[in-house]
C-alpha cells in the first residue's frame, strides 16, 4: 500500500505542474491505473471490492456447515460441533480433500453472523437482581457441594451471600429475609431468572408458586425474570456469583460447620461493603437505601409446614428422612416445621422435639433422651435400642453402668444406668461425667450421690441455698430462731 507522501505527489504531479498520468507513471514507478486511482482519491480508500471473493473448495460444502451449526443452537452447550469434529465429518461422510486449517477459518467467518449482540443494562435504584451458585466446600473435614446465594443491589453494589446445604424453598425464603437485614430495607423489585422455586413455566406463561407468593405478599416486593435461557439479562449478578466463588470461596475453604461458613461469607460482604462505600460515596449509599421499602416488624418464616402422624415407634417421616419425638406422644397427629437448617416438630403450638436437617435420603435422626422413659420399662431393649448407639460418652459412663451392674445385676444396673443419662436432658455432658468419676472414686453409686456431685459444681453464693427444681418449696419454709435463755433455765440461773 503507497503512503500519502506518494499520494500528494503525483496528485501534484498532474494537477498543479500540468504532467500527464503516463509523465506521472514513469517519474514515480508506478502504473498509470495507480496513477488514475490517486487521481480519484486524495487518501488511500482501502478495500473497495464489490464482489464477494469466491472460495471455490468451501463454498459447495456451505449448506451442510450451516445446517450443523444451526442444529447446534437447541443442542446440549457441551454436544455442540467443534471445527475439529465438522471436518472430520466432511471427510468421512462428503468426500472433503482440503485441510483443517481451511475448515477453521471458513466456520469462524461463518459462525459470526449468528453470534448475539448484546445491550448495555441499567437498574433502577431500589432494584436488587437474585441468583443462586455452587461451591466445593470442606464442612467438619467432608467435602460438601453447597448453594450459595447471591444478591447484588444494583445501585449501590453491595452484595449479599449466604450458603445452604440444597437449593430448595426453605433456603430461598430464608435468604430474602436475611438479605433485607444486611440492606436494611426491602427492595422494590427483585429479577430473577426462571427458578422453579418461584414459578413454573406453562404455555410461554410464568405460574408463580405458592410459597413465592407467600413471600411477595409479605414484603410487597415486585418481581421480574428473564426470559428463558437469557440469564444474561439479570445484569452484573452473573458475574458476581463467579465473583464470590473466586475470591471469597478459593482455594477451598474448611469449615467447622455451615454456621461457621456463613458467618465467614457475611464477614466478606461487609468488608466487600465498605470497599465500594470509599468508592461511591456514602451519600449515595444512603440514596439508594432511601428507595428501599420499610422491613416488616415481624420475621418471615422461611418454613414449610405440614402435619403428619407419629408412628408407633415415636417416628415422624419429613422430607424422606425419619425424625423422633418423645414417646408419650406416639399415634398423634403433630404439626412439622421444616427450617433450611431445623426441624420442629409441633403438638399443639407446643414444640415437642428440634432437629438437624437430613438432606440423606431413609435416614434415621433419633435422639437418645425422647426414648429413656420406654427404655426403661422395656429394659431388656437396652442393648438393642438404636436411639442410644450414637450416644459416645466418655469411658467413665461406661466404668459406672459396670459398676452399677456388678452390684444391682443387670436389669436394675440398666435402670439406674438410664436415671444417670436423664441428666445429659438438662446437664452438660462434661459436668456429668466428672460427678461419675468423683462417684466412682468415693465407692458411692446412687443416683442421689450423683446427683448432689452435679448440684455441688454450680456456682453458688456463700450462705445461698443449693436448690434444685424439686428442693425449691424449701425456700417457702420460714424456721423459727432458739430461744437461748432456755439455755440459763437448764443452768439454774
Amino acid at each position: 500500500m503507497y503512503g500519502m507522501e506518494l499520494y500528494e505527489q503525483i496528485r501534484r504531479a498532474c494537477k498543479v505542474e500540468g504532467k500527464s498520468q503516463r509523465e506521472a507513471a514513469n517519474k514515480f514507478g508506478v502504473s498509470r491505473w495507480m496513477v488514475n486511482k490517486m487521481l480519484k482519491h486524495h487518501t488511500p480508500p482501502g478495500y473497495c471490492r464489490e464482489k464477494k471473493v469466491k472460495n471455490r473448495l468451501m463454498d459447495s460444502y456451505e449448506t451442510i456447515i450451516t445446517a450443523i451449526i444451526e442444529a447446534d443452537k437447541t443442542a446440549p452447550r457441551k454436544q455442540r460441533h467443534t471445527c475439529k469434529r465438522i471436518y472430520d465429518l466432511l471427510v468421512s461422510e462428503h468426500g472433503f480433500k482440503g485441510n483443517y486449517s481451511t475448515v477453521s477459518r471458513y466456520i469462524k467467518k461463518h459462525r459470526t453472523k449468528y453470534q448475539e449482540v448484546f445491550i448495555p443494562l441499567v437498574h433502577e435504584d431500589g432494584s436488587v437482581c437474585y441468583d443462586f451458585g455452587e461451591a466445593d466446600v470442606y464442612l467438619s473435614e467432608e467435602l460438601w457441594r453447597i448453594h450459595y446465594v447471591v444478591i447484588d443491589c444494583c445501585g449501590s453494589d453491595r452484595i449479599f451471600v449466604k450458603a445452604y446445604i440444597a437449593e430448595n424453598t426453605q433456603a430461598f425464603q430464608d435468604s430474602h429475609g436475611e438479605s433485607f437485614r444486611f440492606f436494611e430495607g426491602v427492595p422494590r423489585d427483585i429479577l430473577y431468572d426462571n427458578t422453579k422455586i418461584a414459578v413454573s413455566l406453562k404455555d410461554g406463561e410464568r405460574i408463580e408458586t405458592k410459597a413465592f407468593k407467600e413471600l411477595k405478599s409479605f414484603y410487597l416486593f415486585e418481581s421480574h425474570f428473564c426470559a428463558p435461557a437469557k440469564g444474561n439479562e439479570k445484569g452484573k449478578v452473573e458475574n458476581k456469583v463467579g465473583f464470590v466463588r473466586r475470591n471469597f470461596l478459593t482455594p477451598v475453604p474448611r469449615f467447622k460447620d455451615l454456621e461457621d461458613l456463613n458467618q465467614y461469607l457475611l464477614k466478606c460482604c461487609e468488608d466487600y461493603r465498605d470497599k465500594r462505600l470509599k468508592v461511591i460515596g456514602e451519600e449515595r449509599m444512603e440514596e439508594v437505601k432511601g428507595k428501599f421499602l420499610p422491613l416488616p416488624v415481624e420475621k418471615f418464616c422461611a418454613a414449610q409446614v405440614t402435619t403428619r402422624s407419629v408412628t408407633k415407634m415415636s417416628l415422624v417421616r419429613y422430607d424422606s428422612n425419619d425424625y423422633s419425638v418423645p414417646t408419650e406422644y406416639a399415634f398423634k397427629d403433630v404439626i412439622v416445621k421444616g427450617y433450611y437448617d431445623h426441624v420442629d416438630i409441633c403438638y399443639q403450638s407446643q414444640v415437642i422435639a428440634t432437629h438437624k436437617r437430613c438432606y440423606n435420603k431413609g435416614e434415621q435422626v433419633l435422639c437418645p433422651y425422647h426414648y429413656l422413659d420406654i427404655i426403661q420399662k422395656k429394659i431388656r431393649s437396652f442393648n438393642q435400642a438404636a436411639p442410644l448407639k450414637g450416644m459416645n460418652l466418655p469411658e467413665c459412663f461406661d466404668k459406672y453402668h459396670q459398676r452399677l451392674k456388678a452390684i444391682h445385676g443387670n436389669k436394675k444396673g440398666d435402670r439406674e444406668f438410664i436415671d444417670v443419662l436423664k441428666f445429659l436432658e438438662v446437664h452438660e455432658v462434661k459436668k456429668v461425667a466428672e460427678a461419675i468419676r468423683k462417684s466412682l472414686l468415693t465407692g458411692r453409686t446412687d443416683i442421689h450421690t450423683i446427683k448432689q456431685h452435679i448440684l455441688n459444681q454450680e456456682d453458688v453464693k456463700a450462705g445461698e441455698l443449693i436448690c434444685a427444681e424439686e428442693y425449691k418449696h424449701l425456700l417457702c419454709l420460714h424456721l423459727p430462731l432458739p430461744d437461748l435463755n432456755a439455755y440459763d433455765t437448764l443452768r439454774g440461773v
